[in-house]
């Protein structure tokens, strides 16, 4: 099962982000992996932001995963991520967020990766239901992320 931050410390949030940031590209790419395989059959998904740019082969540096779900709601997201005891999500819902703040526990000595949940569709992002509206690629590098890797077109 999930764990959840933000009910029991104020201070959660802000030290699983500092955590977060010192993630290195192997570790967010195993928490990448682990939550493609959450999603896989469950809801159409996409990598888009810094590291859609770093599976393309930019050199830019990301501290955190962006993907994009195509879902109802956030409540659908939490229900596919809550069996998974790697999962840590926000102990608060916000009833209508368009997005979810949460981090990946990858059994690292406590390691965890930030990942930043965007429903399709939303903050001028495209509706994975739509035709074109994602591409495969190969990744630029060795990941546990397979061979095929699903991303938001460039623009």
């Amino acid at each position: 099962m999930a764990r959840y931050f933000g009910k029991d410390s104020p201070t959660e949030l802000r030290d699983l982000g500092l955590n977060a940031v010192s993630a290195n590209d192997e570790q967010m790419a195993k928490a990448a992996a682990m939550l493609q395989a959450a999603f896989d059959g469950q809801a159409h998904y996409a990598w888009f932001g810094g590291w859609a740019l770093k599976l393309r082969g930019s050199s830019r540096e990301t501290k955190d995963l962006d993907i994009l779900v195509l879902a109802t709601d956030v409540r659908q997201v939490r229900t596919i991520l809550s069996p998974y005891n790697w999962a840590i999500l926000s102990y608060y819902e916000i009833m209508g967020s368009i997005q979810e703040k949460m981090f990946v526990d990858i059994g690292e000595n406590g390691q965890v990766v930030g990942v930043d949940i965007v429903l399709s569709g939303q903050l001028g992002t495209p509706d994975l239901g739509d035709e074109d509206s994602l591409e495969y690629i190969a990744p630029h590098f060795e990941t546990p992320q397979g061979l095929r890797v699903p991303v938001i077109p460039l623009a």
